[in-house]
């Protein structure tokens, strides 16, 4: 991708497994420093030398060093670029000649563009983990994965021409079978019960890919196309009541915020509507207007067809 200006390469290490002909997929993590999805990795490596496959899987665990190393005391600050602010991922397909964000999405797509699909690991704040896909026609994959939860923005990307879209939506406009992201749980967490989970998800794909034989058992799963997000009224601290796919019915508590300029006071957050909780900020401490809670309205989940 370049060098650095004590003049070292700015690299990372892609690992290829090949059997013969067959399908590819190109599986990528570590866009965003600070999302650890390398466990999953691990795992799948393991897998593939000891198991027979058809074709063609290229791992990238680790895809962008510059943001892995925008280091900020004990936290990795990797989610968007220090040159300009922008998400390292809505950058694709790139430009060889643009500012790094687009010199680093180019050099990643150069390769992506060589498979028939993508699959792209991220984490996704406090949450568990989760499918997102951008079209209708990744629904049965969605399905066959067994992952509990998938949000399909269905047909929601209109994006040619552009160089802002996330990796797996470039995917679907330049890759054969498109692409899809897999949001494997917290952000900076360790968690190997998520790790094997996702590990197992992962390979239900590569199955419906046609790398592999045998779907591994896991859920029927559901999808949604839609959720409410409740912010923070004012700076204060925040208590959460709910584990994550939690049904909370409207009028229920959904958190309590203790407002910073009042020791007796306390605010309670009402679910405007019946729904599952999707994640949390991954934080106790709100200001104003800061995104708190992610929820599902039951009324945008869907089973899948059958």
């Amino acid at each position: 991708m370049g060098t650095t200006l004590t003049g070292g390469e700015t690299s990372t290490l892609c690992y290829i497994y090949k059997n013969g002909d067959g399908p590819s997929t190109f599986i990528n993590g570590g866009t965003h420093g600070g999302e650890i999805t390398y466990p999953v990795f691990r795992k799948l490596a393991a897998h593939l030398e000891k198991h027979e496959f058809k074709g063609k899987i290229t791992l990238l665990p680790v895809s962008n060093p510059i943001a892995w190393s925008q280091r900020l005391y004990f936290s990795t600050a990797g989610k968007f670029s220090m040159y300009d602010g922008k998400d390292w991922n809505w950058r694709y397909p790139g430009n060889a000649d643009g500012v790094v964000q687009e010199r680093f999405a180019h050099m990643v797509f150069t390769e992506v563009v060589q498979h028939d699909f993508v699959i792209d690991l991220h984490t996704s704040r406090w949450s568990k983990p989760f499918l997102i896909t951008g079209k209708s026609e990744h629904l049965p994959l969605a399905k066959a994965s067994g992952i509990d939860y998938t949000y399909a923005s269905l047909d929601a990307h209109d994006l040619k021409g552009t160089n802002i879209m996330p990796l797996s939506y470039a995917a679907d406009m330049h890759c054969k079978n498109g692409g899809v992201t897999l949001e494997c749980g917290s952000h900076d967490s360790m968690n190997d019960a998520v790790f094997e989970y996702c590990y197992k998800v992962v390979l239900n794909m590569l199955v419906f890919q046609g790398h592999f034989d045998d779907y591994i058992p896991l859920s029927n799963g559901m999808y949604y196309t839609g959720y409410h997000t409740y912010t923070a009224p004012e700076a204060g601290f925040v208590e959460y009541h709910h584990a994550f796919w939690d049904t909370v019915k409207a009028g229920e508590v959904l958190y309590t915020l203790y407002p910073a300029n009042d020791l007796k006071r306390k605010v309670e957050i009402i679910a405007k509507a019946d729904c599952l909780v999707a994640k949390y900020q991954p934080t106790h401490i709100a200001q104003p207007g800061d995104q708190v809670v992610m929820t599902v309205p039951t009324d945008q989940l869907h089973l899948y067809s059958q």
